[in-house]
């Protein structure tokens, strides 16, 4: 599979940039119990990783060849993925290809193939103990440089948003981003050990690091907008 071609900015990416500004106001500069900017890769398939805002620290980490949906099976009406033991519910899917168009309850953009942003509707977090992200990022080749494709990262409970990015080693293939999944597990489940992780360091290659500060940048202007800068609350879970 080829390189996606790079985009530019539109005018309708940057109009959703203010709509999500307008809409979610103050939301994201809450900052749940437990949350973390937290990294997630397995290096024993490659040295890729997503980075991820908002994310559990300590949370569920899963990381794979491949895009996820294989992995989806049919239950009780429900489209369900099963990873580390626990069986995570399909609550959202974006094709990248299609736009922010497919459920109103999981909104992202980007601000460059492989970094931007993610936001969810509160009501996103009705019925559900714990939220996962779903990334899926266009085939990159089989060296390790260019895994895995796939993450799952558990979020903070009554996370609303933050930012995204995928990054690695200084040999490191990007790739654009093709799928955002939002996956639910009801119950209160404790979260299970995760796998073997890339710390989110200096050892990520400029790439990754400059498309998480470009995420963090709008995040910033978020929370000055607000007035609420450097002063993190908790949020209800």
């Amino acid at each position: 599979m080829t390189r996606p071609a790079r985009r530019t900015m539109t005018p309708s990416r940057l109009a959703l940039l203010q709509t999500l500004s307008a809409t979610l106001g103050c939301a994201l500069v809450l900052a749940p119990a437990g949350a973390a900017t937290v990294s997630c890769g397995d290096a024993m398939l490659g040295s890729r990783v997503v980075v991820v805002e908002q994310g559990l620290l300590g949370g569920l980490c899963h990381a794979q060849l491949g895009n996820l949906d294989p992995g989806f099976a049919p239950s009780g009406g429900n489209t369900t993925f099963s990873v580390q033991g626990s069986t995570l519910t399909l609550l959202a899917k974006e094709v990248t290809s299609a736009g922010d168009v497919a459920s109103p309850l999981l909104d992202y953009f980007r601000a460059g193939q492989e970094h931007g942003g993610w936001s969810l509707d509160a009501a996103a977090w009705g019925g559900w103990d714990r939220l996962f992200l779903g990334f899926h990022f266009g085939h990159a080749g089989d060296r390790a440089a260019s895994n895995p494709d796939s993450f799952v990262i558990e979020l903070a409970g009554g996370a609303l948003g933050g930012s995204w990015a995928l990054g690695g080693g200084a040999d490191v293939r990007l790739t654009g981003l093709s799928n955002l999944y939002l996956f639910g597990i009801a119950g209160g489940t404790p979260p299970l050990p995760p796998p073997p992780r890339t710390p989110h360091t200096a050892a990520l290659s400029l790439p990754g690091t400059a498309g998480l500060a470009a995420a963090g940048l709008l995040l910033l202007a978020w929370r000055r907008r607000c007035g609420a800068r450097d002063q993190p609350r908790q949020a209800p879970r």
